[in-house]
């Protein structure tokens, strides 16, 4: 998403592990400030790594009731990268592992395990209604409406 022009508000913090067979990467955004939906950050997540490589697979994906994309993709180097996108309590997480083609055999299932460990740890910050109309706003497979109120 940094290469994404209106996301000039979202903050990124990388963390990742480097390997001769791999690289594993979380990217945490602060999306926040940016205003974005949570469809539309994960949509436009979704659309940057589309862009990384020749789509495999594209699907739905969940985490703790959170909605995401899963994608796994070919990159033009004939490397491979198993990635997904989940927004919650106003950020966006990019998951990815990326193996070159040599050594993608040996270490996709570890590509699988590190994508699927992804797990959220706090409390859950409902967003608050659009003041202006008071419309419910969807999170996480939950609707909130005035207050910040589960319906």
């Amino acid at each position: 998403m940094p290469s994404d022009p209106t996301a000039e508000h979202i903050r990124g913090t990388v963390y990742f592990v480097d390997q001769p067979t791999g690289r594993f990467e979380v990217v945490v955004f602060e999306v926040g400030l940016s205003g974005l939906s949570e469809p539309v950050a994960i949509g436009r997540a979704a659309a940057v790594l589309r862009r990384k490589g020749k789509i495999d697979v594209d699907i739905a994906s969940e985490v703790q009731g959170h909605w995401g994309r899963f994608l796994s993709f070919e990159t033009p180097d004939g490397g491979h990268t198993i990635a997904a996108v989940y927004f919650r309590n106003e950020r966006l997480y990019e998951i990815e592992a990326t193996a070159p083609a040599a050594s993608f055999d040996s270490v996709s299932s570890d590509m699988v395990r590190f994508q699927q460990s992804l797990r959220f740890t706090g409390d859950l910050n409902p967003r608050r209604p659009d003041p202006a109309t008071g419309a419910l706003q969807y999170l996480g497979g939950r609707f909130y409406g005035p207050a910040g109120t589960r319906r």
